[in-house]
């Protein structure tokens, strides 16, 4: 089973809207949002170190366009691309 079906009759994903023959899904609430965030947040960041370092240090404490250029490199360092 394709896991789009299996996510949305599961009702972890909702149809948000749709045309012709595409269709827009979303997540229902922020609980949802959150746990699959956190769960793609594990699996694409498989060294515990560089994630760590990583949620450590929020957008929000970036101050400058250099400070965010340099926590972005960071972020795709740390990318696994081998899994």
């Amino acid at each position: 089973m394709d896991i789009r079906v299996l996510l949305y009759q599961t009702g972890y994903l909702t149809l948000k809207n749709y045309k012709k023959d595409t269709f827009y899904f979303k997540f229902p609430n922020q609980e949802i949002l959150s746990s699959f965030k956190s769960l793609y947040f594990t699996n694409m960041y498989k060294d515990i170190a560089k994630r760590d370092e990583l949620e450590s240090c929020a957008l929000k404490k970036l101050s400058s366009a250099q400070d965010i250029v340099a926590y972005f490199n960071r972020i795709l360092n740390a990318v696994d691309y081998e899994s």
